[in-house]
């Protein structure tokens, strides 16, 4: 089951999973960056395996005029 990643520790333990799909990311600006778009609306979720991170998900849930309400997958990577 998928655990929200809420408390900062839970956000910086995705980084290296989440640097597989986006290998420009700087470990020293992550935090600030997702939690800025968390004010857009962007949630982040991770799977561990005996404590390891091994899947994140970054999403969004909005609504626009041409889909209506909606769910937008911005990150989706496990790891190797």
């Amino acid at each position: 089951m998928p655990t929200r990643a809420l408390s900062d520790d839970q956000i910086e333990n995705c980084f290296g999973v989440l640097a597989e799909l986006r290998p420009h990311l700087q470990r020293d600006n992550f935090l600030a960056t997702v939690r800025s778009m968390e004010e857009d609306g962007y949630k982040l979720v991770y799977m561990a395996d005996q404590g390891r991170v091994v899947a994140v998900a970054g999403y969004r849930i909005y609504s626009n005029l041409f889909m209506g309400k909606h769910l937008y997958v911005d990150d989706l990577v496990t790891t190797e």
